[in-house]
C-alpha cells in the first residue's frame, strides 16, 4: 500500500522515548502498535544518538512524542529545536512540570491532539555562549566577536559557572531579537 493511500494516517510523528527507564521501553511495546493504527510513525531515534544536525535530518513530521520525564523533554527539545514542531511530553518521570501528561491522557485523548485541537504553548529557547576572556563588549564594532569558547541552546534556564576554584564571574547578558 502507498503511503498516500487514503486509509493510511496521515498525521506524522517522531518518537523520542528514554529507553533508560525500564517504565518507557514497556509502554513502547503497546504504545507502538497503537500509535501506528493512528498515524504514521515517521522516525524513533535512538535519543542518546540524537544531535541538533541528525535531527535535521529527520523525516517532516507534525508532532514529536518525548517518552520520559522533564530532563528527557529538555534535551529532547535542544536536539529538536530547529525543526519546530509541537512537542507532546509524556512522563514517566518524578515532577511532570514540563512533561505533564501521562500515557493514559494520551490515549484517551489522541483524537483532539491529533486534529491539533489542543492549545499548544509555545516556549522560549536561549542561545547560549560564552566568549574567552578578552572578547570585546558587545556592541563594539570596530572588532569582530571570536568564536564562542562553548556554546549550548537552553529551553528554560542556563547555569554558567567558573569551575573549580570556584568564584565570581562577571557576566553580560545581551538580548538580540532573532
Amino acid at each position: 500500500m502507498s503511503p498516500d493511500a487514503p486509509d493510511q494516517p496521515h498525521h506524522r510523528v517522531i518518537v523520542l522515548a528514554n529507553t533508560s527507564k525500564p517504565q518507557v521501553v514497556e509502554a513502547m511495546g503497546a504504545l507502538r502498535p497503537w500509535l501506528a493504527e493512528r498515524s504514521r510513525i515517521v522516525a524513533e531515534p535512538d535519543i542518546g544518538d540524537l544531535s541538533r544536525d541528525v535531527a535535521r535530518e529527520l523525516p517532516e513530521a507534525d508532532l514529536a512524542i518525548v517518552l520520559g520525564g522533564d530532563g528527557t523533554l529538555l534535551s529532547q527539545a535542544r536536539q529538536l529545536v530547529d525543526l519546530e514542531i509541537p512537542m507532546l511530553g509524556v512522563n514517566f518521570g518524578k515532577v511532570g512540570f514540563l512533561a505533564e501528561f501521562y500515557l493514559e491522557d494520551v490515549i484517551d485523548h489522541w483524537d483532539h491532539i491529533a486534529s491539533g485541537g489542543c492549545r499548544i504553548s509555545r516556549r522560549i529557547m536561549l542561545d547560549c555562549l560564552v566568549y574567552p576572556v578578552g572578547a570585546p563588549e558587545w556592541g563594539d564594532g570596530d572588532r569582530p566577536m571570536p568564536d564562542p569558547v562553548f556554546r549550548a541552546v537552553a529551553m528554560n534556564d542556563a547555569v554558567v559557572t567558573a569551575g573549580p576554584p570556584y568564584r565570581m564571574v562577571e557576566i553580560e547578558l545581551a538580548i538580540e531579537p532573532r
